[in-house]
């Protein structure tokens, strides 16, 4: 008989070691169990994280992870010792085999975190995974103290420095000693300033300084800015040599080499800053399929879930994180390579070995941009401009470039007429991205024209098995074979939504394709 076996990592306060509960769906009496095993989960006591790509029905960015909680059996108060322990942020593991056979065969079906425990006659676990908690968390916890010199002056107590990923063409610099026109421009570095404007209107490069102290120290000549580039623990400043009478801007690249502002190079910084380490190979293919550069810009308080979204996103890219806790960043492309076949059992087609049986199939509509309907234009925001100017406000810049400096975003657009004409309901699809070139841009655009395609969304609920788990996780492909809803050949599609029901033993997935 397939159990539940669940893991949950507490900390002795006295011991300063930690200390494993194993709680289980029934009795698990094995040799090879690391430890005793508790019959004590409830009927219904089991709700686990639901992990999906397409948050909120979106298409790309970072994933979506719900709470969830496990409910064990305490009338007898063996678990009291549990209130005396440490538990937020520890780990919980649940694992699924068979009740007599050895416990390395058990697989891992959800890796997370408990979040707390109540007590009581009935012992709630509250958990989570490390996904939603981890990118909860600010970008950056520098802000000017607002007492002066390079604090700033009182009117930016407290405020949020600049974080600054990849190129990025116009990010606004906050002004700290305006004595000596010293301005910063973000949090840390390694940053490049490649250009620096006024009102709009270029100042010509100076000297770059290797020291903070060197930028103090050394005047720039009239009409010119000199800067220190930071480092890993100094923000990025510049000095003008003159006056300056309003708005100002810099253009940055950031990080030391160009590998640094694709969209690998940018989501590894970013997760780097939480301590995460994206999958090497996920980054490797990335680069692989998309190695233009991007960039982003955000006051540091701003969630660090927001920031990786807006460049994965803008890519076309997913972040999740996989049930054995890896976290994950790929781009979304169309269905290829199954990993097994999902298919209906019954008389009529009998399942091969090594097929998984499916219980129920339907459609799923949420919207018309996800329903099914390709778009018959897609329009892609590139290239933002952080600080847009009024033309009022400009000096001295060119007309053209005074069409630049007052625009948020540029706009690539792909176009397929013929859709529209056999789809009357098809919508424009827009969407923001950190693309810094119009031809990577115009690229992106068709690729997701020809992506939503005739592809479609299914609700699937499948048996689960061991074997299963081993395999089913988001992002992996699998062919679905149903009678009917254009199934019945068969389709590859890719899993992007993810719920084990434990106790039922059953998967509930959604699939694209």
């Amino acid at each position: 008989m397939l159990i539940a076996l669940i893991e949950i990592t507490v900390r002795d306060p006295v011991a300063a070691a930690d200390v494993v509960l194993r709680a289980t769906t029934a009795p698990y009496l094995h040799p090879s169990a690391p430890g005793p095993c508790h019959d004590v989960v409830l009927e219904g006591g089991v709700a686990v994280v639901t992990r999906e790509i397409f948050a909120d029905g979106a298409a790309f960015g970072v994933g979506g992870h719900d709470h969830g909680e496990i409910r064990l059996a305490n009338i007898d108060g063996r678990l009291d010792w549990l209130w005396d322990h440490h538990r937020d942020g520890r780990p919980v593991r649940v694992l699924i085999g068979d009740d007599g056979a050895a416990y390395d065969t058990f697989r891992v079906a959800f890796t997370g975190v408990a979040a707390r425990i109540d007590p009581g006659a009935e012992v709630v676990v509250r958990i989570h995974d490390a996904f939603t908690s981890t990118l909860d968390q600010p970008l950056s916890a520098a802000v000017y103290a607002g007492t002066g010199d390079l604090e700033g002056p009182e009117a930016l107590t407290d405020q949020p420095l600049w974080v600054v990923a990849g190129r990025v063409p116009f990010v606004p610099a906050d002004q700290v000693v305006a004595a000596d026109e010293i301005w910063c421009v973000c949090d840390r570095g390694p940053v490049t300033l490649t250009e620096a404007r006024v009102r709009g209107q270029v100042i010509t490069p100076g000297t770059r300084r290797d020291t903070l102290a060197a930028l103090q120290a050394g005047t720039p000549a009239a009409g010119t800015w000199d800067w220190f580039g930071g480092s890993e623990t100094e923000p990025a400043y510049l000095r003008f040599g003159s006056a300056t009478d309003g708005a100002v801007t810099v253009a940055v690249e950031g990080g030391a080499t160009a590998a640094e502002r694709t969209t690998a190079g940018v989501l590894a910084a970013l997760a780097a800053r939480a301590g995460i380490t994206l999958a090497a190979d996920d980054l490797a293919d990335l680069d692989a399929a998309q190695p233009a550069p991007v960039g982003g810009a955000w006051r540091g308080d701003t969630p660090l879930g927001q920031a990786i979204g807006a460049i994965a996103g803008g890519a076309g890219c997913g972040v999740w994180q996989d049930a054995a806790g890896v976290w994950r960043a790929r781009r979304v492309e169309a269905p290829a390579d199954s990993a097994l076949t999902l298919a209906r059992g019954d008389l009529d087609r009998p399942l091969a070995v090594d097929e998984a049986d499916i219980l129920a199939c339907e459609p799923l509509w949420t919207s018309r941009e996800d329903g099914g309907i390709q778009p018959w234009t897609v329009t892609l925001r590139f290239a933002r401009n952080h600080a847009p100017l009024d033309k009022n406000a400009i000096a001295g810049a060119a007309l053209d470039d005074q069409e630049r400096l007052t625009r948020p975003w540029l706009t690539a657009t792909a176009t397929d007429e013929a859709v529209r004409d056999a789809h009357p309901m098809s919508v424009p699809r827009e969407a923001d991205t950190a693309f810094q070139e119009r031809a990577d841009a115009e690229a992106e655009a068709a690729r997701r024209q020809a992506l939503f395609a005739e592809r479609r969304r299914y609700a699937l609920a499948v048996a689960l098995t061991p074997e299963l788990v081993d395999v089913l996780d988001l992002g992996v492909c699998v062919t679905v074979a149903w009678p009917g809803l254009g199934l019945a050949a068969g389709r590859v599609m890719r899993i992007t939504r993810l719920r084990v029901d434990v106790l039922a033993l059953t998967a509930d997935l959604t699939v694209w394709g």
